[in-house]
């Protein structure tokens, strides 16, 4: 009788280890599947990451070469108001000078403190055309170059 227990113990031994390779093997199969299948997303998740990122350089490129279009074109306008300004304050100079060789003294005040207004007056418009033109110029900027969803 202990023979036929330990031939029969070891039967189911011997049948058992192949079950349990075979096992072993499906599990294996299994893992590195889902392994793979892991890997896949991480390089899928990771391209896509990569296409955003380079999607948003461009915008932020091109929001940055508007930029410094508009503060190309800024800055020609702000010559050209300085310019005018230049030629505006010559004309009033040559008055000046026409209204100072004038015999009314007080038309002769009168025109120089109009003139030396004015003078303050423009290069302080100057002044801040130039900086609100910054100032709109960065807020483009900003909003060409902010992620949209």
């Amino acid at each position: 009788m202990p023979t036929h227990l330990i031939v029969g113990l070891l039967a189911l031994a011997l049948g058992a280890v192949p079950t349990w390779f075979w096992q072993a093997n499906r599990y294996d199969t299994l893992i590195a599947k889902e392994a793979q299948t892991a890997a896949e997303r991480l390089a899928k998740a990771n391209q896509d990451a990569l296409d955003k990122t380079v999607e948003l350089q461009r915008k932020k490129d091109a929001a940055l070469k508007a930029a410094e279009a508009r503060a190309a074109a800024l800055r020609a306008a702000a010559a050209g108001a300085a310019a005018e300004s230049d030629g505006l304050r010559a004309q009033l100079a040559e008055a000046r000078v026409q209204l100072s060789s004038s015999t009314c003294s007080s038309i002769t005040r009168y025109a120089d403190t109009l003139s030396q207004l004015f003078d303050q007056c423009q290069g302080q418009l100057v002044t801040l055309a130039s900086k609100a033109d910054g100032h709109a110029s960065d807020v483009r900027t900003l909003l060409d170059s902010w992620p949209k969803q």
